[in-house]
């Protein structure tokens, strides 16, 4: 019982320190300064606001595909592809996927495909694009980030563009994550190559496909908040942008393919969504934990309580020792009389329920009959209590008598 109380107590604590170091952790990244983000880092939400987030680019999506009096329908996805254009899609739309690496199923690659061949356009920027994707558009690349991800403090030109008619200034640099990655082949007969990294190689393409395209970029942190809000950098993003109508019916901002970390079979597990993010990722290890330690306790057999007994206390015994300290210490005889007395009357109210009000011949034979002693001698025994009342003054013979008669009448009764 005291080690299984020791066990729940470092449960306790383990449970406080890990939502102490959550909250401790989740303060400590609020207050990153930028030079403490690297590429693992990199969210690339709609909605972070963070430097690596994509909340300005999803901002400039929307202001750039709208179309002159076009509603343009701009669609948050958390679903794969093939799930997303299981039965049908709508036409004239796009569909934008920014993340670190991309990891597609087959049946996902299929459904893009599809998509693309009918008159719709794909807008991708991963540093990793997916190989099944590589494959069915006939290109290939290789993927590199600078520095292993970390952020360099040099200013670096991030993004060209080829296009003259972008103007002079068609080189956009900052300091902080960059790619270097390139495309090494790609099928010049339907692929137009739009920008290139900073070494010159291709690192932005268009690939048609049918009577759609699809746009892909290496270089994803070209679409974050921090290099689109670096100088004049925002033009990079409407530069990519330019290259797609405006009149977009629909857009599809991927939320999904970002969160995703490897291809497993022919679709991604479903605790692959759970564990995106950290929160739940965090309550469900400490939920595992809690039934791991729940199962040890309530595996062991349990025993009912059994309280602690408390030893009876020999009131005798104490009354014993006050009339002893009494009489030794005080010599008073006739208090010592009293005391025997009331303890004797106590005993017979308890024992036999008579009443000790009026010691009269009605009272000595109900004690007599019940008490199963002889009357003569609970009336000799009532007699001497009424005498030694009676007396001033009590010699040490008369309660030695006194006592050795009061002894008899417990000893027998």
């Amino acid at each position: 019982m005291k080690f299984r109380f020791i066990w729940i107590g470092l449960l306790v604590l383990l449970v406080v320190i890990i939502i102490f170091g959550s909250v401790f952790q989740g303060g400590m990244r609020n207050k990153r300064k930028v030079e403490d983000f690297n590429a693992a880092s990199a969210s690339f939400e709609y909605r972070d606001k963070k430097p690596y987030g994509s909340f300005v680019a999803y901002k400039l999506l929307k202001q750039y595909l709208n179309g002159a009096n076009h509603g343009t329908l701009h669609q948050i996805v958390k679903k794969p592809v093939a799930e997303l254009f299981k039965t049908t899609f709508n036409q004239n739309a796009l569909y934008c996927i920014i993340a670190n690496n991309l990891f597609l199923s087959a049946d996902d690659v299929d459904r893009l495909g599809n998509f693309i061949e009918n008159g719709n356009e794909v807008f991708i920027a991963a540093t990793d694009p997916d190989s099944l994707l590589a494959e069915r558009l006939h290109f290939n690349y290789k993927a590199g980030i600078v520095d292993n991800g970390v952020f360099n403090k040099k200013l670096h030109t991030v993004q060209n563009f080829v296009n003259k008619n972008f103007g002079k200034d068609t080189s956009f640099a900052y300091k902080g994550i960059y790619n270097s990655g390139y495309f090494t082949a790609v099928d010049t007969a339907v692929t137009t190559v739009l920008g290139t990294n900073e070494e010159g190689k291709p690192n932005f393409i268009r690939i048609v496909h049918g009577n759609g395209a699809v746009y892909i970029s290496l270089n994803p942190f070209a679409c974050t908040n921090y290099f689109l809000l670096h100088g004049e950098n925002h033009r990079s993003f409407r530069n990519m942008m330019g290259y797609i109508p405006d009149s977009k019916n629909i857009v599809y901002w991927d939320e999904y393919y970002k969160h995703q970390y490897s291809r497993e079979g022919k679709d991604f597990d479903n605790w692959s969504v759970l564990m995106r993010y950290p929160s739940i990722r965090w309550a469900l290890i400490l939920i595992l934990c809690l039934m791991i330690l729940f199962a040890l306790f309530e595996s062991k057999r349990q025993q009912r309580y059994v309280p602690a007994v408390e030893p009876v206390l020999n009131n005798s015994l104490d009354f014993v020792k006050t009339l002893g300290k009494l009489y030794f210490n005080h010599h008073d005889n006739k208090n010592l009389v009293h005391k025997m007395t009331t303890q004797f009357l106590d005993h017979v109210r308890n024992k036999y329920f008579i009443d000790t009000k009026y010691l009269d011949e009605n009272f000595v034979n109900q004690l007599a009959r019940k008490s199963n002693q002889p009357r003569e001698e609970i009336q000799l025994l009532i007699n001497m209590m009424h005498n030694l009342q009676l007396e001033f003054e009590v010699s040490d013979k008369q309660l030695e008598m006194y006592y050795q008669a009061l002894y008899k009448f417990y000893q027998i009764a």
